[in-house]
């Protein structure tokens, strides 16, 4: 497989960042209905320097995926401190669709919280229509924990929502 790596977003990103989402918006919008929040480039600069302040607060982690040194989508985490567990969340550009980019990065993603940043439990939500999300959290060996019943308002109504997770303990078992 072509090098595929993520890089800390910094306020020199907002650019790329901003033409990532144009480029795709439409795409996204279907699991992503926030991002209509970020409908111009001021506003998304805004989004990117929380971004950078939840990071220097140790609160979030927030990359950009790298295909062959190309900037093609996006994964992040949102740390819960005092539990040391954090939630994912994952995009890539529709061109880029079905390479294994989005579970590369969200490995990548899983091997940076359990090994530098120490939390103990990573999260990942998925609609149980996002059969792509599934197989990411499954192929990587999260644990399903449940269904968050009409959980999440996407454009075509409400979405059940899977709760995987994947403890460290199980992560370095499977290493």
């Amino acid at each position: 497989m072509s090098n595929i790596n993520i890089k800390k977003i910094t306020l020199t990103d907002a650019e790329v960042f901003w033409t990532l989402l144009e480029d795709n918006r439409q795409y996204l919008e279907r699991w992503m209905p926030r991002i209509k929040e970020n409908s111009s480039m001021e506003t998304n600069k805004k989004i990117i320097e929380s971004f950078v302040e939840e990071m220097a607060a140790g609160r979030s982690l927030r990359s950009l995926i790298y295909f062959d040194s190309e900037p093609v989508g996006y994964v992040g985490i949102k740390i819960d401190k005092l539990n040391k567990n954090c939630d994912v969340s994952y995009w890539v550009c529709e061109k880029h669709r079905g390479r294994g980019i989005a579970k590369k990065a969200v490995k990548l993603m899983v091997e940076e919280s359990f090994e530098n940043l120490n939390l103990h439990k990573f999260y990942l939500f998925s609609s149980t229509r996002n059969s792509a999300s599934i197989s990411i959290a499954k192929s990587l060996g999260f644990i399903l924990e449940g269904t968050l019943r009409e959980h999440e308002l996407l454009e075509d109504g409400y979405h059940d929502i899977l709760l995987f997770s994947l403890l460290k303990k199980e992560w370095i078992r499977k290493k």
